[in-house]
């Protein structure tokens, strides 16, 4: 996952680097249809691998997951709307 607080990710500046934050935070619990299948154990291994991650963020971070059964997950349990890569590409290009 990729966390950044940093709003200047979304301009389109070549002479900028931006150093994101990224954690190796383990399994969100999901991985396809285990988490329909074993929804408590599905919770609890969300909850075990994800909770220091979203306690760790504030309101202003944008939260990128790159699989739907993760962005899902997430947003379920912890009601944060997480965002594929090519989501913050379109978003760069929509920023005056």
């Amino acid at each position: 996952m990729l966390i950044t607080t940093d709003a200047s990710i979304f301009e389109i500046n070549p002479d900028k680097v931006i150093y994101p934050s990224t954690r190796n935070v383990g399994c969100c619990g999901m991985a396809g249809e285990f988490g329909y299948k074993h929804p408590k154990l599905s919770k609890n291994i969300a909850h075990q691998s994800l909770n220091e991650l979203i306690e760790s963020i504030d309101n202003n971070a944008i939260l990128i997951a790159t699989g739907v059964s993760c962005r899902k997950q997430i947003l379920d349990i912890f009601k944060i709307q997480p965002i594929p890569i090519p989501r913050l590409f379109i978003q760069s290009l929509l920023v005056e």
